[in-house]
């Protein structure tokens, strides 16, 4: 994700899940078999070792964790100062460099990265498609010939609004590291293809969280991206597509760029000896 939120709806400013690492670290955390499956993509896309690993909107840092206990050094940035700082307990003991800043700018040493990883669909905060553009190229002038840019987005094309609302993702009561239980769920209450936004539903329950609301209720947008809009957008920021895999279907098969091929991970691959 790219920063702490504050939403405003109808006037009323409402709490984010996001200003609280630790529920977000607990409740958010990927599974063992998200982690085996990227692991894999790694293996089958990459060119040469994997040895140094970058996430641009790290969070808590629990993407970069299995990277890390791997023995890779590991760099995170994040526009949430609170989660930078989360993520430093999170990799304490572990090589690493995190960064808070803008992930349309990124400032993430002089050494070049083997992979990057966004996997959570975090570049759809960005504001539009110029600062996508502008983000693709800023990982991409950190990225080594030969090496990877794992991201996820949401591919809609055509026009109109869908208001069908749909379960995306739901953790049941969890146990809090620094105390307490919490439990989340996240929806799509629109997909607006005219104007290329999601709108994006979370509702979070807690029981004895110190410092956290009972509730929290909010609502954020995301980009969405017509199939050749993306495309343009690799091919202007130096990138080649290496693959797409759907994230829709079970066991995320690899399939073509088409049109609204839904929530898939692209597999960027930089192949220019040039790196910036």
């Amino acid at each position: 994700m790219v920063g702490v939120r504050l939403i405003e709806r109808d006037g009323v400013k409402m709490e984010s899940l996001y200003n609280y690492p630790a529920v977000y670290e607990a409740l958010l955390a990927p599974d063992e078999e998200d982690k085996r499956e990227v692991m894999r993509w790694c293996a089958d896309h990459l060119d040469g070792p994997l040895k140094r690993v970058m996430d641009p909107a790290c969070g808590p840092g629990t993407w970069l964790l299995p990277f890390a206990r791997k023995g890779c050094f590991v760099a995170g940035n994040d526009l949430s100062q609170g989660m930078v700082d989360r993520a430093k307990r999170v990799l304490d003991g572990y090589p690493h460099l995190l960064v808070q800043g803008d992930m349309r700018a990124l400032c993430m040493g002089d050494e070049h990265y083997d992979v990057t990883l966004n996997l959570d669909a975090s570049i759809g905060h960005l504001p539009d498609h110029d600062a996508v553009l502008q983000h693709l190229q800023s990982v991409r002038t950190h990225t080594r010939p030969g090496g990877l840019y794992i991201v996820g987005l949401m591919v809609l094309d055509g026009e109109g609004l869908d208001t069908q609302k749909e379960s995306l993702f739901v953790c049941s009561m969890t146990a809090i590291p620094t105390g307490g239980y919490a439990s989340v769920a996240y929806a799509s209450r629109w997909r607006d293809k005219t104007n290329k936004r999601e709108q994006i539903e979370v509702l979070v329950s807690t029981e004895g969280v110190e410092g956290c609301p009972e509730t929290i209720h909010e609502y954020y947008e995301l980009l969405t991206f017509p199939s050749e809009d993306l495309r343009a957008l690799v091919v202007a920021s130096g990138w080649e597509l290496e693959a797409v895999y759907s994230m829709e279907a079970p066991r995320h098969p690899k399939i073509e760029l088409a049109p609204s091929c839904g929530d898939v991970t692209l597999i960027l691959k930089n192949p220019d000896e040039a790196v910036g």
